[in-house]
């Protein structure tokens, strides 16, 4: 995660506003969100009311002399939830563990786990889902979590990525498994939907930014990708893109900063236009491209 964002930061610092054209776009209104106010009206009461899920311990990984196992899930209102995990590590040489593609209630979210384990050493850690991005998906009762690991000897070469690892709690059983789609629907076609939930100077670490909610109803991963749109009558180099898997959802944020916005300035946006690219998230293989599409606040 760390060496994601490293990477994240330094392509957006180098990033400059240069010329683009996008085709004629369709306008959809679309409001100017409070992203506060829309998690907080998507999380069902009831839930928080609720003992907190908990889990079995259980092996997750057990091959290449390596073996990770679940001893459980810690809720931290500081940080987040917390799956808590002991690495043995029977190799003979250093590894770093990490794990990709992680979701809860069917929501993929970023998490955060980097882990080195030593040779021949057993290493108690976590894999944490902050709390930030659990409010961005409404989440507050952890029925389910999925993800794969990863894990790379000391030059960064791969040693072993996992399959899909599933993990179900205390709280699975008649979990309804609600999605927090309201908004304005700017995209459905391909089996991938996209909802508008408006603009928010406080949605991310990067300041203003634009809240999709995107659904792949398709039977492959896919990655949406955006590099240019048109604010107001400006065009702009933004940097967009989310890996959704087959049956899974997310919330995610089109970063404005930089680009003539301050935090909680969105009142002076009035248009943004800007199209996706998608392609299959494995093979990079593009699926489609969407028209331009117009959003008016």
């Amino acid at each position: 995660m760390k060496r994601w964002l490293s990477l994240f930061l330094a392509a957006w610092i180098a990033v400059s506003l240069s010329g683009c054209s996008l085709p004629r776009a369709e306008n959809i209104n679309t409001p100017v969100s409070s992203w506060e106010e829309s998690t907080s009206a998507s999380s069902d009461s009831d839930e928080e009311t609720q003992p907190p899920a908990t889990i079995n311990e259980q092996v997750l990984l057990d091959e290449q002399d390596v073996c990770i196992t679940a001893t459980g899930l810690d809720s931290r209102e500081d940080s987040g939830i917390h799956l808590k995990m002991k690495i043995e590590n029977r190799s003979k040489q250093d590894l770093t563990v990490q794990t990709r593609r992680t979701s809860i209630n069917g929501y993929m979210l970023d998490a955060i786990c980097s882990v080195v384990v030593p040779a021949g050493e057993t290493v108690n850690d976590s894999i944490l889902f902050l709390n930030s991005s659990l409010a961005l998906c409404g989440i507050t009762t952890v029925a389910d979590l999925e993800f794969t690991f990863a894990l790379f000897s000391s030059d960064w070469s791969e040693y072993l990525v996992s399959q899909p690892v599933r993990i179900t709690t205390s709280a699975a059983e008649g979990y309804a498994y609600p999605r927090n789609d309201d908004g304005r629907e700017i995209y459905n076609n391909n089996d991938i939907r996209i909802v508008s939930k408006g603009l928010s100077g406080n949605t991310s670490l990067w300041g203003p930014g634009l809240l999709l909610y995107i659904e792949n109803n398709s039977s492959q991963p896919v990655t949406l990708q955006s590099t240019q749109a048109v604010l107001g009558e400006t065009p702009i180099d933004i940097l967009f893109s989310e890996t959704i898997d087959a049956g899974k959802c997310t919330h995610a944020v089109i970063s404005l900063i930089g680009c003539g916005l301050e935090e909680n300035s969105t009142s002076r946006l009035t248009s943004l236009t800007l199209n996706f690219t998608a392609v299959q998230a494995d093979t990079q293989a593009e699926l489609f491209k969407t028209d331009a599409i117009m959003l008016e606040f």
